[in-house]
């Protein structure tokens, strides 16, 4: 397929890293990565240009306003000081606060989908669109995609977390990775990197070497060592253990219709 947006910023530029995880995927332990290294106002103005979505007659008009105060502040990047480790990474779809790490995940589940839950499915972040917008502000865009066993995941985040059901969990989770696959095929290769859960936990210092060579970290800075010790410290908290074990978690009816819904992605493992 075509490419929408080709990749022109690289490094030299400011780094921004957005985490595209479903739920389920480990998004939220891999948004802890990059919890010394985000900016109030980059999460603020992403919170803004979700929720004035075109929802209704009159929300083009807003969504516009506040897609160009995103890329704003996006902009503000090229003079924002470096961080005390002398690095110019920003995570965009986080932040961390005293009480918990915030961030987005696919789908979305910010203030609009929590009050009209039954059309939560829909509510899935324009990567194309963000991408766009880092190249307008002269940005170098990094995208970390977050991979998982689908199965896993819907069990993760409706058995061990109270996000939804299996059924809807399911329905939404298979929707939101298939328009997350459809906006890949389309960018820039450059732009993003596919990293699984399982090898974040089971082969840290490979994911390790990856990703810093995809986010342009150098070896051996604070942010490579900092990556290392958060991944093999959540090892020993979340070992892999058998991959398939989230099948013994459900019984043979809702398995049969995880296997009904799941099948509709063959490129994502079951």
């Amino acid at each position: 397929s075509k490419l929408t947006v080709p990749k022109t910023m690289r490094s030299g530029s400011p780094t921004l890293v957005f985490i595209a995880g479903l739920e389920g995927t480990g998004h939220h332990m891999f948004a802890k990565l990059g919890r010394k290294h985000t900016v109030r106002h980059l999460y603020d103005s992403l919170t803004n240009y979700l929720c004035d979505s075109a929802w209704n007659d009159n929300g083009i008009d807003l969504h516009t306003e506040a897609r160009k105060q995103l890329v704003e502040s996006f902009k503000k990047l090229h003079d924002t000081p470096a961080f005390a480790d002398g690095s110019t990474v920003f995570f965009l779809n986080t932040v961390f606060t005293e009480k918990a790490v915030n961030m987005y995940s696919y789908p979305w589940g910010g203030p609009r989908c929590y009050l009209k839950r039954f059309a939560r499915v829909v509510c899935n972040i324009d990567t194309i669109d963000l991408a766009r917008i880092a190249e307008e502000a002269g940005i170098d865009f990094r995208i970390v995609v977050l991979r998982r066993s689908i199965g896993a995941a819907v069990v993760s985040a409706s058995l061990h977390r109270p996000y939804g059901t299996l059924v809807s969990e399911s329905r939404m989770l298979i929707q939101s990775w298939a328009l997350l696959r459809t906006h890949l095929n389309i960018l820039d290769p450059d732009f993003y990197i596919e990293i699984k859960y399982e090898d974040m936990l089971s082969e840290p210092e490979e994911s390790v070497k990856r990703l810093i060579a995809h986010l342009n970290i150098p070896e051996g800075s604070f942010l490579n060592k900092w990556f290392l010790k958060f991944l093999k410290s959540s090892a020993k908290t979340h070992p892999v253990g058998n991959p398939n074990k989230w099948k013994s978690e459900v019984d043979e009816k809702q398995l049969s219709y995880m296997k009904d819904m799941l099948h509709l992605d063959r490129n994502y493992n079951n």
